[in-house]
């Protein structure tokens, strides 16, 4: 199946929230544990913006409220959802 991954989709939009906002990897991870992702650290965050976990809804909505901590602005799921081509959801639905 052609297009791209979901989880590739979500972490590029989170690394690019994250460095528009000048924020570490470590400074989302904090945001993260106080959203919640208890165990969540600068490496956990990196595996995230490489496409390396498959977010569950709970994760999505904290990083949400993480990102929009670090950028200072309420951060919508759309957000990091967003994509212009076709998403890859699974084998059989893009």
């Amino acid at each position: 199946m052609d297009g791209r991954e979901l989880a590739e989709v979500i972490g590029h939009n989170a690394r690019r929230i994250r460095t528009d906002a000048g924020a570490t990897l470590d400074a989302v991870g904090k945001a993260a544990r106080q959203h919640g992702l208890a165990s969540w650290g600068g490496t956990r965050v990196s595996d995230f913006e490489n496409g390396r976990v498959s977010p569950t809804v709970p994760t999505l909505i904290a990083m949400c409220l993480a990102l929009g901590e670090i950028r200072r602005s309420p951060l919508t799921l759309a957000e990091l959802l967003a994509y212009d081509g076709t998403v890859a959801i699974n084998a059989d639905l893009a």
